[in-house]
């Protein structure tokens, strides 16, 4: 939310009678805590007489002052914050006056970033507060058919906010293209008919800008895929039989349209009946994604109602986003998730072998030890060229890093790292065994971003440390452009190496017998595949996993693979031991104390 802070502050928006100290405009007053108007803008002391005296020829506000009792009260509710919202959304744009919240933070934070709506009942609060209110918001409990299984998180509720936020600060013409966005995104966007759609829909080229300004020009690929989506879920709709004239997504997010939507998902998607007679999809992934961006732009077009003031815009987004709480779980979500799980049943999972790893690593080391003398002996692009890239792979794959992580490592992030050894503990340190402690002495560590930008640490070994040295000192020497940030760049002033085809490169110039099997998400299930084979306690199995960059349940659920020989070995065991009748025999002993011959 891109505002003025000095000019903007907060005041609490409440039926009280308290006095507040405000800023409007700059200059400073003292009055009482009202409320804004939806219909007219003007400032009330009490909503309800307003409404009854000024607007009682409007539908909406004759439906609500007929109603009694706890039905009513909700209506003024939501009354009262349509105005209070759209009045926000005002100064926001503007970068000064008052912004008007529910409830303060604890600190009373006078930040305008600060303060995030609800997306139920449009109250501003405390974004570290609007997960407990979305939680039981009242208007929320009212819709019966909200969906159960809405994710409440904080990131979610706040995620959520900003983008209503962004769908009423959207123009209500044509979207104004941004230089940057245009640039990044929809320029390198392959030219085709597709990209024609995308462009010339304004809010699917509405929706790749707010996901631009959170993203950012390095995800511009994801931003393309999403936008190519919705523009193929459009000419989907609009080939449709007795389609007269042709639909816009703005169109198409209408309660009465939502049939069509569904048909034109499983059109793209390739839907389809298993053998054990179940729906599936081809493609699930492009289902999935589909909804999380129907639903997005349904919001996008409810801020965008409620700034312009169109009760009818607003009744089309909110019927659609009812529709997509309701039916999209049994629609599309359940069968893209039994279509994923079907398309892994009888396959093997083709793990890298230890073999092939040994090769790719004595292979690293020997490439590395020679070209970082070649380097530094004679800096020329080539050799600095495959000593960058074989370097990359080996931090990689020891690290077991997501292969991206390593290739978006900044100049300065390696240059910013601080001493680790001199900040260790010392308590820590020697409670550690004497080759863990040696191991301090001669390893090095960068953090960078990774996932959902958490935290994680690269370890680099004494080559790789060298080697990473050697193509700082020599980078301007061979060529590469200053302006390009990144430590293993490509010859541009933007990009970097490409983790995956750099990698499969290596592999197969080592000399591997299956060179399919080494990628990093299968590197990284063999780590958590193998650990299983050890006795590790509770807390040394979350090291490994918040090394890896996830969640220990992440860890156990999708990383860590039931092989087939720990199904027929160990399982097996157990099972012959309960079918011979000995199990009583064996009681207080672990699986692998088990006689075989007792068997």
């Amino acid at each position: 939310m891109s505002c003025h802070n000095k000019k903007l502050t907060v005041s609490q928006s409440t039926s009280c009678q308290k006095l507040s100290v405000v800023l409007v405009n700059g200059s400073e007053i003292t009055r009482r805590c009202h409320n804004y108007c939806y219909y007219c803008d003007g400032v009330v002391k009490q909503l309800p007489r307003h409404l009854k005296r000024r607007h009682n020829d409007i539908t909406e506000v004759c439906a609500v002052l007929c109603k009694i009792g706890r039905e009513r009260k909700l209506g003024l509710l939501k009354m009262r914050n349509l105005g209070n919202f759209k009045h926000n959304i005002s100064v926001i744009e503007s970068g000064s006056g008052t912004l008007r919240v529910w409830k303060r933070c604890s600190k009373q934070s006078q930040n305008p970033d600060d303060y995030l709506p609800c997306t139920h009942c449009l109250a501003f609060y405390a974004k570290d507060q609007l997960w407990r209110h979305m939680g039981h918001c009242p208007l929320k409990m009212q819709n019966a058919f909200e969906d159960k299984n809405e994710n409440t998180g904080r990131t979610s509720c706040c995620a959520a906010g900003r983008l209503l936020i962004e769908g009423s600060l959207l123009k209500t013409s044509s979207c104004s293209i941004d230089p940057e966005f245009k640039t990044a995104v929809l320029d390198n966007m392959r030219k085709d008919r597709i990209r024609g759609t995308a462009a010339g829909d304004a809010l699917i080229a509405n929706f790749g800008q707010v996901l631009f300004k959170r993203l950012g020009p390095h995800r511009a690929v994801d931003i393309q895929q999403r936008m190519r989506q919705l523009a193929r879920l459009l000419q989907a709709v609009n080939s449709g039989d007795g389609v007269t004239s042709p639909f816009t997504l703005f169109d198409l997010i209408d309660g009465s349209h939502f049939d069509a939507v569904l048909d034109a998902v499983q059109q793209i998607a390739g839907v389809g009946v298993h053998s054990s007679g179940r729906r599936m999809y081809k493609i699930p992934s492009t289902a999935s994604k589909l909804g999380h961006s129907l639903k997005r732009c349904a919001q996008l077009k409810l801020g965008m109602a409620i700034r312009q003031g169109d009760s009818v815009m607003e009744r089309d987004a909110n019927a659609f986003l009812l529709l997509h709480a309701s039916e999209w779980q049994d629609s599309v979500s359940s069968v893209c998730i039994a279509s994923t799980k079907l398309a892994k049943m009888n396959k093997t999972q083709a793990l890298p072998s230890r073999q092939d790893l040994d090769k790719v690593r004595n292979f690293q080391t020997d490439r590395i030890q020679h070209l970082t003398k070649v380097v530094k002996q004679k800096p020329l692009y080539r050799p600095w060229r495959q000593l960058s890239e074989v370097t990359m792979t080996r931090m990689t794959l020891f690290n077991k890093r997501r292969g991206g992580e390593a290739a978006a490592l900044r100049v300065s992030e390696y240059n910013q790292r601080p001493d680790w050894q001199a900040s260790c503990h010392p308590e820590i340190v020697s409670s550690l065994m004497s080759v863990e402690k040696e191991l301090i002495k001669r390893m090095d560590m960068v953090q960078i971003a990774g996932k959902r930008i958490n935290n994680v640490p690269i370890l680099l070994t004494p080559d790789v440390k060298t080697a990473m040295d050697v193509l700082l000192e020599t980078r301007a020497a061979v060529g590469i452009p200053s302006a390009n940030p990144y430590f293993f760049p490509s010859y541009s002033e933007q990009g970097h190496l490409d983790p995956y085809q750099v990698l499969q490169r290596v592999v197969r110039q080592a000399g591997v017998s299956n060179p399919d099997s080494i990628t990093t998400t299968r590197a990284r299930k063999y780590v958590a595949t193998m650990m299983q084979l050890q006795d590790l306690t509770h807390v040394e199995m979350d090291w490994v996993s918040k090394h890896l960059g996830h969640s220990l349940n992440i860890h156990k659920a999708y990383y860590r693979q039931h092989t087939a020989a720990i199904e027929m070995g160990k399982v097996t065991r157990l099972l012959l031991q309960l079918d011979s009748g000995h199990s009583s025999d064996y009681n207080g002993k672990t699986l692998d104390k088990v006689a075989e011959e007792g068997l």
